[in-house]
């Protein structure tokens, strides 16, 4: 509609749960970095590293442009609360799947992995085996067959290698 566009993002990178809640073995960053380059060729202008409310005001982005569309992402983290969730080693499937999508890989290397949760969780087994785990037990509340994962998640992770455990 010929209107200059700018996109201000609080990652590092450009793509959303694309890129901070996919896993790179599901939806390769080859093909992700392609489609977004080829939207930013049409003229946008990026700033990501922008946390909007604290680095740029709304008052300032107002001022700067005729109308702001905000789109808040879905990247918000459940914790367990079980007695030891805040511990070191302990991380979020989001946090972890974030790190993964800025590059900061964890390094898995011979450790032995417990993933507690459901369909969220299943991306987590397979990324730490491709990390380096040794070993990676997903443990869940339930009986396998009322897990939240879907059935065809809950057999890849277990073809793949890592046990399963409710």
């Amino acid at each position: 509609m010929g209107h200059k566009v700018t996109v201000y993002e609080k990652q590092t990178k450009l793509g959303g749960m694309m890129r901070y809640g996919i896993p790179s073995y599901r939806f390769p960053r080859e093909k992700l970095d392609a489609e977004i380059n080829s939207i930013l060729s049409l003229g946008i202008e990026v700033h990501t590293g922008v946390k909007v409310g604290q680095d740029v005001t709304f008052d300032q982005l107002r001022k700067e442009h005729d109308c702001l569309y905000i789109s808040i992402g879905a990247h918000p983290d459940k914790k367990t609360g079980i007695e030891g969730g805040d511990s070191e080693g302990v991380i979020s499937a989001v946090e972890m799947l974030r790190r993964i999508g800025d590059e900061e890989m964890p390094d898995f290397t011979g450790q032995n992995a417990a993933v507690i949760g459901g369909n969220v969780a299943m991306d987590v087994p397979h990324s730490a085996i491709r990390l380096g785990a040794a070993k990676v037990t997903c443990v869940y509340r339930r009986r396998q067959e009322d897990m939240t994962a879907q059935q065809e998640e809950v057999e890849g992770t277990i073809a793949e290698g890592e046990v399963l455990t409710l």
